[in-house]
């Protein structure tokens, strides 16, 4: 039954989604056989490989190209799009970005914590802080978008694909 589940399953799942549905399957049986209620566990030997890690980044070219699309498809989260190639920033810590956290006038941006997936604050990965020079067409891009913005606290509008973790989804 569990190895008709993963081939059932298979074209519909991604790697990362299979191997952690494997670890979950088998931790329930692995407390099964612990509590007595089975004499063992039978997961069968499933072997789920994730997909290579991206050993490259994109071009110069790649990024244009990519930034241009985004906006000419109007795509509702083109701003995050741009501001995570710039900056080379990982969703929690865009989203937890405030305009405080911008000085124009050192053209320095402080990434000073992120976010979990339930939208509680935390610290960056590293658990360092980190300062980023800001380039000419950053500064350009983010004195527009406060004045698209207006009064709101965060840099980067609460997009629903976005806060809800489902912008690789809607990118693809």
């Amino acid at each position: 039954m569990i190895l008709d589940l993963f081939e059932e399953n298979k074209s519909n799942w991604s790697d990362h989604h299979k191997k952690a549905m494997r670890k979950h399957v088998k931790a329930v049986l692995e407390y099964g056989v612990e509590k007595n209620y089975i004499q063992r566990n039978p997961m069968p030997k499933v072997r789920c490989r994730a997909a290579q890690k991206l050993t490259t980044v994109l071009t110069e070219k790649q990024i244009h190209l990519l930034l241009q699309k985004c906006s000419e498809l109007d795509f509702e989260l083109k701003e995050h799009v741009f501001m995570s190639v710039r900056l080379g920033c990982r969703p929690g810590e865009l989203r937890f970005l405030k305009w405080s956290n911008i000085d124009f006038e050192n053209k320095l941006i402080y990434i000073k914590g992120s976010t979990t997936r339930s939208g509680l604050e935390k610290s960056t990965k590293t658990g360092e802080d980190r300062v980023l020079p800001m380039t000419k067409s950053m500064e350009l891009f983010l004195r527009k978008l406060r004045f698209k913005t207006g009064g709101i606290s965060f840099v980067l509008l609460q997009v629903k694909a976005w806060v809800k973790h489902e912008q690789s989804r809607e990118f693809k």
